[in-house]
């Protein structure tokens, strides 16, 4: 039987292994231990936005499909100060959602959390990861980039920092695809207000709100 091979598809999961691999290996050498992804649970992150929970009967008690393993890496850091996973998610939006064509049922988000870190700590292993990456990317995977007609280039630290607010104020309140638009390089955005953040994200005491 003669099997059908998807060139691109095999090029793209090549590039997708380094990315793996590579931020495995930046994150070990941080000090950070993985962990394995939780999958089915009693608790999950309930999210700022309304999604449908994928709840499973089980025994009689109801565990729900992962949507984000924010509270299992609390709980690790008990144990480990520093711990990264590949994390299945399962988030089901309404339908009234799927004409925007943003959303994926189901992906793998790689997890990361620091016991009693900074922000700009955090930020700095962020920046050290991204870049680490696309430069394992770029060294490793020249002959899939060129087929996929892809270049490469690896950014510098640190990265633009841009308040919530003034990406309001000059995009909109629909601000995040102008203001991707805009850059040429990677950014972080920062200082969202308690409205709008998630219930675990630690409040800045000298600015409250």
């Amino acid at each position: 039987m003669t099997v059908a091979v998807d060139k691109k598809l095999a090029t793209v999961l090549q590039v997708k292994s380094e990315i793996v691999r590579a931020a495995g290996e930046y994150l070990r050498k941080q000090g950070f231990i993985e962990i394995l992804p939780v999958i089915l649970s009693p608790v999950t992150d309930p999210l700022h936005h309304e999604t449908y929970d994928g709840v499973v009967d089980y025994y009689g008690r109801p565990y729900t499909l992962t949507k984000s393993m924010i509270l299992h890496k609390q709980i690790a850091l008990r144990t480990v100060p520093r711990i990264f996973a590949f994390s299945p998610n399962v988030r089901m939006e309404p339908e009234e959602r799927a004409p925007l064509r943003r959303y994926l049922a189901e992906f793998v988000q790689l997890d990361l959390e620091v016991r009693d870190a900074t922000r700009d700590e955090i930020m700095e292993i962020g920046e050290g990861l991204f870049i680490a990456v696309v430069k394992a990317v770029r060294d490793n995977c020249a002959a899939e980039l060129e087929s996929l007609g892809r270049e490469l280039e690896v950014p510098r630290a640190p990265f633009a920092r841009i308040a919530y607010q003034d990406a309001v104020k000059r995009f909109g309140e629909h601000y995040d695809e102008p203001l991707s638009a805009s850059l040429s390089a990677p950014a972080w955005l920062i200082d969202f207000p308690r409205e709008v953040r998630e219930f675990y994200d630690r409040e800045d005491p000298d600015r409250p709100g």
